[in-house]
């Protein structure tokens, strides 16, 4: 992966479905998987936000 790719798919502000179109868009994941992968970014994404007790 070259970085100008690797920059614009690490961008944090970013919506998730917008992550999953750019990774259908650079061949990285099939457009069938693009809604799996924004919801598991959407999880991911909230389980990271989630404080520590």
């Amino acid at each position: 992966m070259n970085s100008k790719t690797e920059a614009k798919i690490t961008k944090l502000n970013e919506s998730p479905q917008t992550l999953a179109s750019e990774l259908v868009h650079y061949g990285f994941i099939s457009e069938d998987d693009c809604q799996k992968i924004a919801v598991f970014l959407e999880n991911a994404l909230h389980k990271d936000q989630t404080p520590l007790h």
